[in-house]
């Protein structure tokens, strides 16, 4: 066969030649799409572990890099998650968005139920810093509810702590909250969508623990009260209690902000306790041993 002859597709032609800096160009933004690889993964199944699980969403998530978003669409009537173990660790920056689960309308749908979970375990822990957890019910849990551990800049709203679903019973954790060494923190948002249930827990509400606890911001949150505010569902232990930590603010967003009062009431020792090593802690606003209406 001669050369003429040759099919098409083995022919020899001649290189594409590209300018210089269109190929640096290409070379930068290949690197760039290599070097993000933010995913949205959907929790499809209640079950503790295996495919469409939370457990396998939140393994996914810290395996891969850039901004992940955990959401929910899980089928049937039975939203609980029974969790038979400790969850890993979400190493972040992830968001974990219970809203997103169909009929979901400013009260939590998704429950994570740490009754068999075994001890000195903790439902959700964030530990990789950036993080959103938004519209969980988390309860039942030996140790926290939900723990900020590390590092911080995370956002919790629109969760329940310690209750179950309809926020008027108490399904407690030990800790509602526990932030431990982590700054930065929101806690709680505008509106009934943004606010947090922390009540009926074994002992604190919220514990803002060492040094390392520092400028995270609660408000708008209802601390002691069933969801609607209107009675007690009170946490054992303090509502808020602040140990060794520094510039937290409770009640208003930042000097001269927006007053975001939080309810603190019925709970079985203090509303808020700040206790030695704790300095330039801002309180004020807030409704203490009261409902929500004052």
């Amino acid at each position: 066969m001669s050369h003429s002859t040759l099919p098409r597709f083995l022919k020899r032609t001649r290189p594409l030649m590209l300018p210089l800096a269109m190929v640096a160009g290409w070379l930068g933004l290949q690197s760039t799409l290599s070097a993000v690889h933010a995913a949205t993964v959907t929790v499809s199944s209640a079950a503790d572990s295996g495919p469409g699980t939370l457990r396998e969403a939140i393994e996914f998530a810290n395996s891969s890099t850039g901004a992940d978003t955990i959401n929910f669409i899980i089928s049937g009537a039975d939203l609980s998650i029974d969790v038979l173990s400790a969850l890993p660790p979400v190493t972040g920056p992830t968001t974990i968005d219970g809203s997103m689960q169909p009929g979901y309308a400013n009260a939590p749908l998704i429950e994570i139920n740490g009754a068999g979970a075994g001890p000195d375990t903790n439902g959700l822990i964030l530990r990789g810093g950036g993080n959103t957890v938004r519209a969980l019910c988390i309860n039942r849990f030996d140790q926290s509810g939900l723990r900020l551990d590390t590092n911080g800049g995370n956002t919790v709203s629109g969760c329940y702590l310690g209750t179950d679903l309809t926020g008027t019973n108490a399904r407690g954790n030990r800790f509602g909250l526990l932030i431990l060494d982590s700054s930065n923190n929101v806690i709680g948002g505008a509106g009934a969508s943004g606010r947090n249930v922390i009540s009926g827990n074994r002992d604190d509400g919220v514990f803002v623990l060492n040094p390392s606890a520092n400028n995270n911001f609660i408000g708008n949150n209802h601390i002691g009260t069933t969801a609607d505010g209107t009675a007690a569902l009170g946490n054992s232990g303090d509502g808020i209690q602040i140990q060794a930590a520094t510039g937290n603010t409770l009640g208003r967003l930042a000097a001269g902000g927006t007053l975001q009062p939080n309810v603190i009431s019925g709970n079985g020792a203090d509303g808020i306790v700040v206790l030695d090593g704790s300095n330039s802690n801002a309180i004020e606003g807030n409704r203490i041993v009261t409902i929500a209406s004052g």
